[in-house]
């Protein structure tokens, strides 16, 4: 994936939700309205992996649709377009969804 910002949509079987990260070296940062996102990440010839940590900045606004602020995530899937878009999915304690 190429280095910028990106917006990101995810589901789980509690709901969906969007925010933004950046992606800059194999670093990943980003957020939404409640919550904030850091980790890191790989692209490499069209296959994208991530680890991601999840945590709340703010005491207001929705809640996680993991059922809980703090989960660590980890992620795998393609990237497309010339590495400018990617679809992933993965887990968190036993738990599967889709992240897109």
């Amino acid at each position: 994936m190429k280095n910028g910002l990106y917006s990101v949509r995810f589901q789980t079987p509690l709901g969906q939700g969007a925010g933004v990260v950046t992606l800059r070296d194999g670093l990943l940062t980003g957020g939404d309205a409640a919550l904030f996102y850091v980790g890191t990440y790989e692209a490499n010839e069209g296959t994208l992996s991530a680890s991601v940590t999840t945590g709340r900045h703010s005491p207001i606004g929705p809640g996680s649709v993991f059922g809980r602020d703090v989960v660590h995530l980890s992620l795998k899937g393609a990237s497309c377009y010339g590495d400018r878009s990617g679809s992933a999915w993965g887990c968190f304690s036993g738990a599967s969804f889709i992240a897109l």
